[in-house]
């Protein structure tokens, strides 16, 4: 199996058959997307759910292949890097309920 996490950052424009970008997309800050990656606990996931069976690959090309880079970096569980990217956006909990407000609204 080959799962990926992907964000819509616009729309297609069917007329033009063209992606249209939208700059004020909420998923447009990089910084919420980063958080995200390091709030997604892949490794405990592999361990629990796949038995150890499934392999986290670092992009869009699976460790399978010869030509898979190794090297990359990738996103590791962090909750604590999650947690102070989602500060650096300015996702807060503003009224003390446990979860972090959005700052648009």
């Amino acid at each position: 199996a080959y799962s990926y996490l992907g964000f819509k950052l616009g729309s297609f424009d069917t007329s033009k058959q063209i992606n249209v970008y939208n700059s004020s997309s909420k998923m447009n800050n990089q910084k919420l997307r980063q958080a995200i990656a390091y709030g997604m606990d892949i490794e405990t996931v592999t361990e629990v759910i796949y038995q150890g069976l499934h392999k986290r690959a670092n992009s869009l090309i699976p460790p399978v292949f010869s030509f898979y880079d190794a090297s990359l970096r990738g996103y590791s569980y962090d909750a604590k890097e999650a947690k102070a990217l989602l500060d650096e956006a300015g996702y807060i909990d503003i009224d003390g309920d446990g979860f972090r407000e959005d700052p648009q609204m």
